[in-house]
């Protein structure tokens, strides 16, 4: 009988294969769980942050309109057919105001630097 190597031949192309396989699997489940975290959720909760500390949750589905106030500092947030706007702020620049509105089809942040305040969207 004469020993060709094909047996030995044959386990080590197994084992490239099993390596090959399960890395691919694995790179599946890491690239997966990778596009979960960062696909947007769309959310059905408005959150009001002041300095970094939540100050209120609210309904998106619910119309109505909400003043923040903190020393001589206000911010007026309106909820209204799903979308989240300020109004009115007694910042002076004024760029919460002009920031474009947020909503479940259009999540994002609105941001107040000067009164410290922030609008978003979670579920």
């Amino acid at each position: 009988m004469v020993d060709d190597g094909s047996a030995v031949e044959g386990t080590i192309m197994n084992r490239k294969t099993k390596i090959i396989f399960w890395g691919m699997i694995a790179l599946l489940l890491v690239g997966s769980s990778l596009a979960i975290c960062f696909i947007p959720k769309n959310g059905n909760t408005v959150v009001i942050s002041r300095d970094g500390e939540e100050i209120g949750r609210y309904s998106l589905e619910k119309d109505q309109v909400l003043r923040f106030e903190e020393d001589e500092d206000y911010n007026i947030v309106e909820i209204k057919d799903g979308v989240v706007r300020v109004t009115e702020a007694s910042c002076k620049n004024q760029i919460c105001v002009h920031s474009a509105p947020i909503s479940k089809e259009k999540p994002g942040m609105i941001a107040c630097l000067p009164n410290k305040l922030i609008v978003e969207i979670q579920e």
